[in-house]
């Protein structure tokens, strides 16, 4: 029997090494499935990727994960006060969880999940910063979705601030900051042509609840997709320069961002009513006159649309919405335009006792010279309807009845096509148009409304103007001229 020489006995040894490595191998591979079905290397772990912070005290890294369903990658920032680390460690693991939940729920299909949330930090000062967390999210096959997280931190003291905090969040303010807002929309027309006015607005009654950021060019306020406008407009970002928003600014605020040269400004007032221009004889004039206001979003795009026009009008307010929106009242004053009461509720002024339409009239009076410095011009009685009682309180008042001779039924119609209709239907020189600044349709159609009427050669004028032109006086009612 031959013996193995060493040379040989080398060889075997490889060769049966070969062979249980091979056998490990094939049954590691059985053993992991998950690796066979996949075709590309996952993370069975989560990985972090620690990433250069330009902020001394915030150090920042990269969390992520990947598995055949789902990827997701989110900025974590951490800095040296636990308070505020919990915090932001917390919101995002709430946003893992559910996303995770979201894809375990969502049916099954080749589409891989992802969340991504991606960290900016905007200074203040060396120790103020802003983090706005920007997240995206797509489970299931579904259209993704973007949306904002934003806090604002001293990091050295370990404190997290609050809006009022660098805004003054008193009422009149609230109503100055919603008008700035709707201001800003307004000039993006791709935003404000999808905003949706009830999500706006119930966004405006949790003011508290904006989501913001600020720095010393710009206050910035976000939306999430969907949440104030229609799915096309997308997450809204909506930076507003800090010169509008200084009068609003704290005195903390003013220290904070270090911008001695902002005014806070004072409000101008308005002590005397709009003069009375004298009209051509010969010219073609007519009143345009909106009922109901003044509206968040809806007086603001007619304003801006008279503004262009270099137009006038009337608004025959509601005491209830004046008391709300004080701001727009003095911004209408302020353009120029009048002002006439169209009592406090909206109630049938003919149904009421004595006690309770003097409270109808004298407190809507009351409210527009607290804002505006004058009394309201004229009455215009809800649904048009009066009495002789009526008449004799509008003598005694010295405001004139004002009822309208062309009636856009924008109030029925809610349709642009038809209230321009109905309007060049029926105007005439001398008419007194009657439109509601409730209805984003009526904001929708006064651009060209305003365009066709001027083609045929007409100007806007307040109802002052037009009765003066006319001759007419006396407490009325005044309807404007038929055609």
């Amino acid at each position: 029997m031959k013996r193995l020489t060493n040379a040989g006995k080398i060889v075997v040894g490889f060769a049966s090494l070969v062979l249980i490595f091979l056998l490990f191998f094939i049954f590691w591979k059985i053993g992991s499935p998950e690796k066979i079905s996949s075709g590309k290397n996952l993370d069975k772990e989560e990985r972090i990727q620690v990433k250069g912070s330009h902020f001394p005290g915030i150090h920042l890294e990269t969390v992520t994960k990947e598995t055949d369903e789902y990827f997701y990658a989110l900025n974590t920032p951490t800095i040296k006060n636990e308070e505020i680390n919990d915090l932001i460690q917390s919101w995002l693991m709430n946003e893992k969880e559910s996303f995770l939940k979201e894809v375990d729920a969502a049916p099954s299909n080749d589409l891989q999940s992802m969340l991504n949330i991606h960290l900016t930090t905007v200074p203040i000062t060396d120790s103020i910063y802003n983090f706005i967390f920007e997240g995206y999210k797509i489970t299931g096959g579904a259209n993704g979705f973007t949306y904002y997280q934003t806090y604002t931190f001293d990091i050295s003291e370990g404190s997290l601030f609050s809006l009022d905090d660098f805004i003054d969040l008193s009422d009149e303010n609230i109503d100055r900051l919603k008008e700035i807002i709707l201001k800003e929309i307004d000039d993006h027309p791709e935003i404000s042509e999808g905003i949706l006015p009830d999500q706006l607005e119930e966004s405006f009654n949790q003011i508290e609840e904006l989501k913001w950021s600020i720095n010393s060019e710009n206050f910035s306020v976000y939306w999430d997709e969907y949440e104030v406008a229609i799915g096309a407009v997308g997450a809204i970002e909506l930076e507003i320069p800090l010169d509008q928003m200084a009068p609003l600014l704290t005195p903390k605020a003013r220290e904070y961002l270090d911008r001695p040269d902002l005014d806070e400004g004072d409000d101008p007032q308005i002590t005397d009513k709009q003069p009375i221009e004298d009209l051509d004889p010969n010219g073609k004039y007519v009143a345009l006159t909106f009922d109901d206001g003044p509206h968040a979003t809806v007086t603001p795009r007619i304003l801006n649309t008279l503004s262009e026009h270099h137009a006038k009008a009337t608004f025959f307010m509601l005491g209830n919405q004046v008391e709300y929106y004080p701001k727009l009242v003095q911004r209408v004053a302020e353009e120029g335009h009048e002002i006439g009461n169209h009592s406090k509720t909206h109630i049938d002024l003919t149904a009421v006792d004595n006690d309770r339409l003097n409270e109808e009239l004298n407190d809507t009076n009351e409210l527009v010279k607290d804002i505006t410095g004058y009394f309201p011009a004229y009455i215009r009685p809800p649904y048009g309807a009066y009495s002789d009682h009526i008449i004799n309180q509008a003598t005694e008042l010295n405001q004139p009845i004002i009822l309208w001779s062309v009636d856009s039924l924008d109030w029925k119609s809610r349709n642009s096509d038809a209230i321009n209709q109905e309007v060049m239907s029926h105007v005439s020189n001398g008419s007194i148009i009657l439109m509601h600044d409730i209805h984003e349709t009526t904001a929708d159609a006064l651009p060209r409304v305003i365009d066709n009427l001027e083609a045929d050669g007409y100007k806007f004028v307040t109802v002052s103007e037009l009765l003066k032109w006319q001759e007419a006086t006396g407490a009325g009612p005044h309807f404007g001229n038929y055609q």
